[in-house]
């Protein structure tokens, strides 16, 4: 299903919680600490939004700590007041674009491009509250009734279609297309975003952290971005502007939140970060970071996320690599190529499973551009081919221009290695009925890229990062091998 249409559909959806159940007000809930009323979805309007969750999972971010994390941290922000079979759920997608999305049954999605703008706990917590917040007080409901300028009978009309039997109707089916469009711009109101930062002021500051970083959060975002553009403005979906939220932040802790917030500081009762958040969260940053880099050009944003993480990745060799590369790229003065020499041979010190030979290519390019440094920049082009032969089972795609860079080196006799004949690995696999049978996998080649490890939450392909305590979990999916003959 395409983005646009499952989008209009969760419209309907969102459309249809309005009409098929009751709601309670906002003015009934004064306090921001929401209510035990939620939506309760039909059926049929349940499978609809189940149907737009499966979409975003499907850009389900691949590490599962950080998965895990993040849905604990979730889980713990979400009011106790709530009756039990009201369920939250909070994952992180594979999105570059800052934004979460709330679904009315309480699924949470954040995009990794918003998590990698995090600082630490207490920034996430306010933002994972502010979304509860829209969930529990109804907001998104409220903000499709808000859109509409259909009057109550129209809707009773539509109740009338679905209660009837008729909703595979033309007229019920024109109908529901006409409030589709006309919820299209449907966006919270500043009041309702009101409500969700002082709700999830509060979420965050009862659970022990201190909201007031997230204004930090909001300032860096308006800083990096400005409040106009794709990427500004579509924090929180349709949400208001990030310097707005910050203002309003600021006013609840010296306002409506004052005497709790300053009762808990005083005790020494609220946090700012334990260092777990940036332990799970660092491999996406540096995935994010690179992403940033290399497909929307934005060096500057990419460097410094990387800058923030090499004090917990200092063995990543790909956080190494992608530093040393960048400051290659945008390199001014000698310290910048200093800096990018630097970063490049630690990257190469680090890369001791060999996993990624291409940094041998980017620190030849580096040493070729420093006086007296051809012969070592020789051998780094030579180690990147052979590096990329065993680990990949077949040539380099740029093989030429690597022999035209070594010509130029003095190096006109060396050739790459052959690449390894074809093997046939015995893998157990499970196959119908439950039982495991040996099937010849083959690697080589055959022209195939040979599966490696995963970028995203790897531990194996972290190096050595430093864990929080010593009961930081670890691991690593194994990846299967080419298609059975």
């Amino acid at each position: 299903m395409k983005t646009r249409d499952y989008r209009h559909l969760l419209v309907i959806v969102m459309t249809g919680c309005l009409l098929v159940t009751a709601e309670a007000s906002s003015a009934d809930r004064k306090d921001g600490r929401g209510s035990d009323q939620r939506v309760q979805l039909d059926p049929e309007l349940q499978q609809a939004v189940d149907q737009t969750a499966l979409e975003y999972r499907k850009k389900y971010y691949q590490d599962d700590l950080l998965q895990g994390y993040v849905n604990e941290l979730g889980q713990s922000l979400v009011p106790k007041e709530l009756p039990a079979g009201v369920l939250f759920s909070f994952r992180v997608i594979d999105d570059p674009i800052p934004n979460a999305v709330a679904l009315p049954d309480g699924r949470i999605f954040i995009h990794s491009g918003l998590l990698a703008f995090v600082d630490n706990e207490a920034q996430l917590a306010t933002i994972l509250g502010h979304e509860i917040a829209h969930v529990v007080e109804n907001h998104t409901v409220e903000a499709i009734r808000a859109a509409t300028s259909l009057k109550r009978g129209l809707l009773g009309a539509l109740v009338g279609g679905v209660v009837g039997g008729l909703t595979k109707s033309k007229e019920a089916a024109d109908l529901a297309m006409s409030l589709t469009m006309a919820v299209q711009s449907a966006a919270f109101s500043r009041k309702q975003e009101d409500e969700a930062d002082l709700a999830g002021c509060r979420y965050a500051m009862f659970r022990g952290f201190d909201p007031r970083t997230a204004v930090q959060f909001f300032d860096k975002l308006t800083t990096q971005f400005g409040e106009q553009g794709r990427l500004s403005n579509l924090l929180f979906g349709t949400h208001s502007l990030n310097k707005d939220r910050a203002r309003n932040i600021e006013k609840l802790l010296a306002g409506d939140l004052a005497q709790d917030y300053n009762k808990f500081r005083g005790e020494g009762k609220l946090t700012v970060s334990t260092g777990q958040f940036r332990f799970f969260a660092s491999g996406m940053v540096r995935d994010t970071a690179i992403r940033l880099a290399e497909v929307y050009d934005r060096y500057d944003l990419a460097k410094e996320r990387l800058e923030s993480i090499v004090d917990v990745r200092p063995r990543d060799p790909k956080t190494l690599w992608h530093l040393g590369r960048i400051y290659r790229l945008v390199a001014r003065t000698e310290e910048d190529k200093r800096r990018s020499l630097e970063f490049l041979e630690r990257a190469v010190q680090a890369d001791e499973r060999a996993l990624y030979p291409e940094i041998h290519r980017d620190l030849g390019l580096m040493l070729a551009t420093r006086a007296g440094d051809s012969t070592r920049a020789a051998e780094s082009l030579r180690k990147y081919v052979a590096g990329y032969v065993a680990h990949y089972r077949r040539h380099p795609p740029d093989l030429a221009q690597i022999y035209d860079y070594l010509l130029m080196f003095g190096d006109s006799k060396w050739t790459a290695p052959e690449v390894p004949r074809q093997l046939l690995i015995e893998v157990p696999e499970r196959v119908a009925g439950g039982s495991e049978e040996s099937v010849a996998r083959e690697r080589g080649t055959g022209g195939e890229e040979v599966p490696t490890t995963s970028t995203a939450g790897s531990a194996a392909a972290v190096g050595e990062v430093a864990p929080p305590s010593p009961s930081a979990p670890s691991g690593q999916k194994k990846s299967r091998g080419a298609k059975p003959r």
